[in-house]
């Protein structure tokens, strides 16, 4: 079992300890409450679009997927689910506004969702989602942000919410960039 009161600072401590939860939900929970990064820690993969976020791979293997987004002010990610798979967030810095959904089980042709939380976030702060029924979406408040971001399996795919017509599609997600830090010697 991982210790739950080791402080991980830096992405050389966390990936190995990934490794070990094997995704195990529990221990990555603990892992979690245990990461207190800075953006020394992940500047590396940093990189910005005016635009809109970005995505930067860190590590993905066939048990998870570790990202760092960053965004500019008033970047937002649409309304969205994960695939099914639980999704860890850590804000390294800034303010986020994030928004939690829940399927509304109505019988009509055209599913809705409806707000179930809204909350914001600064820096050090950790939100967890594990309901394969829950969506979010999350907006930048400060000048900029950076977010970790944990998949307990990797994500290829989700789905958008598009509220004015209440209708989904599946989207296809990208990396911007190509990094890998588990060529790296740990």
């Amino acid at each position: 079992m991982l210790n739950n009161y080791s402080i991980i600072n830096s992405l050389y401590e966390l990936l190995p300890r990934l490794d070990l939860a094997n995704g195990k939900r529990t221990e990555l929970r603990a892992l979690i409450q245990s990461i207190e990064l800075d953006f020394n820690s992940v500047k590396s993969y940093c990189c910005w679009n005016k635009n809109h976020y970005t995505r930067n791979l860190i590590r993905r293997t066939e048990e998870y997927e570790l990202l760092v987004l960053c965004w500019q002010k008033g970047q937002f990610c649409p309304i969205h689910d994960h695939g099914e798979q639980d999704c860890f967030m850590y804000i390294i810095t800034g303010e986020l506004e994030e928004t939690q959904y829940q399927l509304n089980e109505q019988k009509s042709s055209k599913k809705s969702l409806v707000e179930i939380k809204r909350n914001v976030y600064g820096s050090r702060n950790k939100i967890c989602i594990f309901s394969a029924t829950l969506w979010h979406s999350v907006k930048v408040l400060s000048e900029q942000a950076v977010t970790l971001h944990f998949y307990s399996k990797p994500i290829d795919k989700c789905r958008i919410y598009y509220p004015e017509t209440k209708e989904m599609s599946t989207c296809q997600l990208n990396y911007s960039n190509d990094n890998k830090i588990n060529e790296l010697a740990i």
